[in-house]
């Protein structure tokens, strides 16, 4: 059990109910010290509520049964949401220590709601009797939700099956956390200390730049740059530097992190893998990957298989024309740490540009523009800066979002830079989730993390990269699922929805990155102000398909390891070093570039180990199709029409995960995705 609470109730902010504008989340008051008592105090209110509807001998009806599991994690929702959250970007060793108490605790409330029996028959009955029922369209997707989640979460299991998945989820409660910790704790101990400029030759100015200024921060002697395994610190090295034997060392040093010493993911991964088979088969599926696919637009692996393989069929002859390519411009055989390097090179050479040209004209102020522009002008919603409002970080923003008739519609949070206490890779969150809450409804509050390219010193801007660019646009296009969600119910608000149907939002929004006229409101050069030239656009978007099939496959192969560790008997796996071998099989038929021995993507892989996607991790490439099939009818229609904008909003963002995410996209689109729609926007296919 966990400690007493060491803090009086009236003190704690994350068990209080907000008094600031909108309900904002008293950032500025909240600390470490306080996580552990309000969870504590949540989880204990939420058993009351538990015990409460055990208690109740009414007939099962849907608003004493299923809205009443709904609401039954209310007191634990707000400090175990922030929780989450800080956890991923605001973390320290004190709150670890805190997930590795309340995590098994919270496993073991889950459990105990849907190993109940009793509880379970009473789901049951309303299931049985739907048709009678007068139930909305979302009313009927939570029964249908809860009834499953159930039967999906042993509760016809017998008492030593039960026990067993028990023991499982408390294990998975920290082994997802200890992964990301490792992983976290790695990248932060590297450092790449450079005494000799001449290794710097072909890097950026900014990235020396950076590099300097890191070396100072970290208290090493004047005339050192030091570059870390952060993407804006990285990147610049293996993309620009003409010393080979330094895009080999820092490459070697991303492509083996957590692979070994106290921060070994090895052992992690294959026991988070083996036990998810395990659960699955105790539930009565072949594989983990059978459970998954179940209850999302795939609905069986071997649809994804069939998928992955299908796209594959076409990326790997061009994937292998585009090594024949760097190789004949490079004179020798390529290396992994080779291709970012000559990559670059061809497309200065064959483009007339360079990335690092477009870095001036993508100032990070004007990008957030050039992000809410877009959505203003398909969806109505503005964005109003809030410098009243508290927040976990100084470089965060706050602003309030509103409905084309002035309307509140959400709190929107922007965390854009890397610091040593969050993760890497970017993404979007619910610091609320929106919904009915205590009876009433209330709007989302959502957060996009990134890990965007720093300014070198406080005043400086924060240049972009068009990849950095693109990114804002994704998790955009996330936020706003969050944002103007129309549904009742927490479980089925905004993003809520099918795994291989989330990316849907974001992989379309990205669409409007290189759009003219979001790229005159967002491309202006930080020291002239002068818009991007327009011959400029046009050879980036002449370069839009160069190395689709390098990248389509690179991204097929994670998708065919993602599967290979939760799809396959794992029982021939028997320790840490059975982890390299099984994942260079797995990969092989997708790989074009050599694999360096020692080097791993499992130990650093946390879509799929601690970050929801086992199973999934094809919903990259699915969503791809869906966003290709969908943009293609905004380039028909116009990429501004409000017909079509609107449409996408109401049949789309608003409806969550209100239905059937299959019913949703036909409705929506009038059909199936195709995924040659795909290979023709990436110019695979004609």
């Amino acid at each position: 059990m966990l400690n007493p609470p060491i803090l009086l109730e009236d003190s704690n902010p994350l068990l209080e109910q907000s008094t600031l504008p909108f309900g904002a989340l008293p950032f500025d008051r909240i600390e470490t010290k306080h996580f552990k008592p309000a969870l504590h105090i949540g989880l204990q209110r939420s058993r009351v509520r538990l015990a409460a509807l055990r208690a109740v001998t009414a007939a099962p009806t849907f608003a004493n049964t299923i809205e009443a599991i709904e609401d039954l994690d209310e007191p634990l929702a707000q400090a175990a949401g922030i929780f989450g959250d800080y956890l991923s970007m605001n973390s320290n060793p004190e709150l670890e220590a805190v997930a590795k108490e309340i995590n098994p605790q919270l496993a073991k409330f889950s459990n105990d709601i849907f190993f109940d029996h009793a509880l379970f028959l009473r789901v049951k009955t309303i299931y049985e009797g739907r048709a009678a029922l007068a139930l909305t369209v979302e009313q009927q997707k939570l029964l249908e939700n809860t009834y499953r989640a159930f039967i999906r979460n042993g509760a016809l299991l017998d008492a030593e099956q039960k026990a067993r998945v028990a023991v499982i989820d408390a294990e998975f409660a920290t082994l997802g956390e200890t992964y990301k910790n490792n992983l976290n704790k790695a990248v932060k101990d590297y450092e790449l200390v450079i005494t000799d400029r001449a290794r710097l030759a072909g890097l950026p100015e900014g990235a020396i730049a950076a590099a300097a200024e890191t070396a100072k921060k970290k208290g090493k002697p004047e005339g050192s740059w030091v570059f870390t395994l952060q993407a804006p610190s990285m990147m610049p090295v293996v993309t620009y530097a003409e010393d080979r034997a330094l895009r080999e060392e820092i490459w070697l040093a991303s492509n083996t992190k957590a692979s070994s010493g106290e921060n070994d993911n090895r052992p992690l991964a294959l026991t988070i893998a083996q036990r998810s088979g395990e659960r699955a088969r105790i539930l009565g599926y072949a594989t983990h990957a059978h459970y998954t696919t179940e209850d999302r637009m795939a609905h069986h692996p071997d649809t994804v298989t069939t998928f992955l393989n299908r796209l594959a069929d076409v990326y790997r002859p061009a994937a292998q024309r585009d090594l024949a390519d760097l190789q004949a411009f490079a004179g020798h055989p390529i290396e992994p740490w080779d291709s970012a390097y000559y990559s670059e090179k061809i497309r200065e050479q064959r483009y007339g540009y360079s990335e690092e040209e477009l870095r001036p004209y993508f100032d990070l102020k004007n990008v957030i523009k050039g992000v809410f522009f877009a959505a203003t002008k398909r969806y109505g919603v503005t964005f109003h800066e809030r410098t009243d409002l508290p927040k976990w970080d100084p470089s965060v923003t706050v602003y309030e979002v509103r409905d084309a008739d002035g309307s509140h519609l959400s709190l929107f949070y922007l965390d854009p830079f890397p610091r040593d206490s969050k993760r890497s890779g970017a993404w979007m969150n619910q610091l609320q989730g929106g919904g009915l809450f205590e009876g009433k409804l209330r709007r989302a509050h959502v957060v996009n993390v990134g890990n965007f390219t720093p300014p070198v010193k406080e005043g400086d801007p924060a240049l972009l990269t068009l990849d950095e660019v693109t990114t804002a646009f994704h998790e955009m296009g996330h936020a706003l699922h969050g944002i103007v969600s129309k549904t009742r119910y927490r479980s089925l608000f905004g993003p809520n929805v099918a795994w291989d149907f989330v990316e849907l939002p974001s992989q379309m929004n990205e669409q409007w990155a290189t759009v003219p006229e979001v790229l005159d409101v967002m491309a202006l050069h930080h020291e002239t102000g002068q818009r991007i030239p327009a011959e400029l656009v046009a050879k980036v978007k002449k370069a839009e398909t160069f190395q689709a099939g390098f990248i389509g496959l690179r991204q097929i192969s994670l998708g065919m390891l993602d599967f290979a560790w939760y799809s396959r008997d794992l029982s021939g796996l028997h320790s840490a070093d059975d982890v390299e071998a099984y994942e260079d099989q797995a990969m092989a038929p997708y790989r074009v570039l050599p694999r360096k021995p020692g080097t791993f993507m499992s130990t650093s892989f946390s879509h799929i180990f601690a970050g929801g996607y086992a199973a999934g991790y094809y919903s990259y490439k699915w969503a791809d199709v869906l966003a290709a099939d969908t943009f293609a009818m905004f380039e028909r229609e116009g990429v501004f029409n409000p017909v079509t904008s609107a449409r996408f909003r109401q049949e789309i963002l608003e409806r969550g995960g209100s239905e059937d995410a299959v019913v949703i996209y036909r409705r929506w689109r009038g059909q199936d995705a195709d995924p040659n729609a795909l290979l023709r926007r990436e110019g695979l296919l004609p």
